[in-house]
């Protein structure tokens, strides 16, 4: 096999562990997993290093929860002295002016912390959590306390997309600037019937496009789909129905080339991204962390170098082409656009790696027909 371009950026699920339980985890973390297995600080340490030889630019440290790992600090200050950026993605439950005070003597970019209601009820429900919405706010005021910078996360699922815009004021209320909107991926702990109704998507999403394209939203929004084509079905459906493609500007720039080759999936795993989970198990990316099939090998077996040259997994996600596509994407006639969704939530719907992502309406109306 060909050696090919150095990965841009890995997502390091640093511990398994989680003191939430929220109900649509992409990681499907569980409490009950033996701690013997996880990786030792000197592990990740090695694997920081091997990161920095691959020329990575950015790495996110996830979980679970990454502040559960009483050595956090030792793993940042590895960090620290490598040439890629990070940011660390937290509940926010442990984050205190203690924690907040340290964080700013170290190099992070950024804190992403997961906002996903106005209040404590829907967040906490949420977040499976009671009292994670007061932590959540102790901890913003922590990290801007000691100037932190922030990133609030929203993930938009069924039980919040109602509350949406209330939540934006929220956010800005707390005197953050910016925020990311993930679309759920039925993936890890989240089936379906979590993901928001179509026609209540569809509404949002226009609203949501006007707004921001007239300035109006109370923060500066970004939406992150588990396609990562220029031509997402998350985005480009739901406007192509409304007959409001007018709109998908205020998303996607008109502008940019097509990532990927005419004919190839539009997913970056084992090509430009890896995820490392917190027993030292390799991934395209951390939505597929809770499916066997994809893991490239283990870093306590084989560097990272060599998983990423030489696994036969990340090799076959390389070579696919979209004439491998199974189920009613085979016959849409916007698959070489869309270029088949996300293989991670495809193989979880579909239980195939080169699967239709059902959860497009699309894929559903051509199964049905």
């Amino acid at each position: 096999m060909s050696l090919i371009e150095n990965p841009y950026y890995c997502d390091f699920l640093i511990t398994p562990t989680c003191n939430f339980n929220c109900s649509f985890c992409s990681a499907a973390s569980d409490k009950k997993k033996p701690k013997v297995n996880q990786l030792s600080l000197s592990s990740i340490t090695k694997a920081l290093h091997e990161l920095d030889e691959l020329d990575v630019l950015r790495v996110s440290f996830e979980g679970g929860e990454p502040f559960l790992r009483k050595d956090i600090f030792e793993i940042l200050s590895v960090a620290d002295e490598l040439d890629f950026l990070y940011y660390i993605n937290t509940n926010g439950s442990l984050i205190s002016d203690e924690i907040a005070e340290k964080l700013s003597h170290t190099n992070v970019s950024k804190i992403c912390i997961s906002i996903d209601g106005p209040n404590s009820i829907i967040h906490d429900h949420c977040r499976g959590y009671v009292g994670a919405f007061e932590k959540m706010v102790k901890a913003v005021h922590s990290l801007q306390k000691y100037d932190v910078p922030i990133q609030a996360i929203i993930t938009l699922s069924r039980s919040n997309y109602k509350y949406f815009y209330d939540t934006l004021d929220c956010i800005k209320n707390l005197g953050l600037t910016s925020a990311s909107v993930m679309l759920l991926a039925s993936v890890g702990s989240a089936s379906t019937d979590l993901i928001t109704p179509f026609d209540d998507w569809s509404n949002l999403l226009i609203k949501l496009s006007e707004d921001k394209l007239s300035g109006s939203l109370p923060v500066d929004l970004r939406i992150v789909t588990t396609g990562e084509s220029s031509f997402p079905w998350e985005l480009h459906v739901p406007l192509l129905k409304r007959e409001r493609l007018d709109l998908l500007g205020a998303w996607i720039d008109p502008n940019n080339s097509e990532p990927f080759s005419s004919n190839s999936f539009g997913c970056t795993a084992g090509r430009s991204s890896m995820a490392i989970d917190g027993y030292g198990n390799v991934y395209g990316c951390s939505l597929m962390v809770s499916q066997p099939e994809f893991c490239a090998g283990n870093i306590e077996d084989n560097s990272l170098v060599e998983i990423w040259n030489n696994s036969t997994v990340f090799g076959d996600m390389r070579k696919a082409t979209l004439e491998k596509i199974e189920g009613p994407c085979k016959d849409c006639e916007h698959l070489y656009d869309c270029k088949g969704g996300c293989r991670a939530c495809s193989s979880s719907c579909s239980k195939s790696k080169f699967g239709s992502d059902l959860r497009c309406e699309i894929a559903k109306e051509i199964a049905t027909a």
